[in-house]
């Protein structure tokens, strides 16, 4: 009887040893660099107005190929020219298509994207769109300073670092909420734009944004400008700092340094 509860005891201490630790588990999490694309708007070039991040097809394929980071869009696509070179006059056999590929060690088996008719350009090599509905697979972190993209299913955000709930417009556009001459507004987050600037304000001042404090962003002066928000967050705003989107949740942080 001694042997057999020595052997219980023992299995158990065994089996409590094996068991996984869920508190100090490592959640899954993939890297990747991105780069910048220059374009221009209305009389100015900007040199970092479109973030694009490395992918690799599963076809093959001769050229680097890139899909563009768009949180304003509301689904992701694939351009017609990558998946198939075609006579003008010749209609695409199918308006979905599916595509398998990694992005930063990620897979993405066999996502169903709608096809964008676009001419094929040899020397572009962007095939396609990441929208917003890409971010619901994990939070993604965008390291601007560092040009990393992060994936993973939690980042571990100091306390100090509160979250700020954002709302939906037109199904993709994301609006943060801030404070302004003393007044609740909205600015539209798009890391994309190149721009960090407020609609006819004269004075605007600085903005508030949670708990942090920012320097007043540039005023511009626009005709019907969007009743939705007051202004846009973008790379000249984000570019010292990260953000991090937690879709599930509909919320993101902004952070002036991280560690992983």
């Amino acid at each position: 009887m001694k042997k057999l509860i020595y052997s219980v005891f023992v299995l158990l201490l065994v089996f409590a040893a094996c068991k996984p630790n869920r508190n100090n588990e490592e959640t899954s999490a993939f890297e990747t660099e991105f780069l910048w694309k220059g374009d221009s708007l209305g009389s100015s070039y900007y040199p970092k107005s479109a973030l694009l991040i490395p992918v690799e097809p599963q076809r093959e394929c001769t050229r680097k190929t890139y899909l563009q980071l768009q949180t304003g869009v509301h689904q992701s696509y694939i351009y017609d020219d990558f998946l198939i070179r075609r006579d003008e006059n010749e209609e695409p056999e199918s308006d979905m298509a599916f595509f398998s590929g990694q992005i930063g060690g990620m897979q993405i088996d066999s996502a169903e994207l709608p096809i964008v008719v676009r001419n094929y350009h040899s020397e572009d090599s962007i095939i396609g769109c990441v929208g917003i509905d890409f971010f619901h697979k994990k939070m993604v972190l965008i390291d601007f300073e560092n040009e990393l993209v992060r994936f993973a299913d939690h980042f571990n955000v100091p306390d100090s670092i509160k979250p700020l709930a954002y709302s939906v417009y037109l199904e993709n556009k994301l609006l943060i909420p801030a404070t302004m001459a003393g007044e609740s507004v909205k600015f539209l987050c798009n890391p994309s734009s190149p721009l960090y600037v407020v609609f006819n304000y004269m004075d605007p001042g600085n903005i508030k944004i949670g708990n942090a404090e920012y320097a007043a962003p540039q005023t511009q002066m626009v005709e019907n400008a969007n009743p939705a928000f007051v202004g846009i967050l973008g790379y000249a705003f984000f570019k010292d700092k990260v953000l991090i989107v937690d879709s599930e949740n509909e919320q993101l942080f902004i952070l002036n340094d991280f560690v992983k």
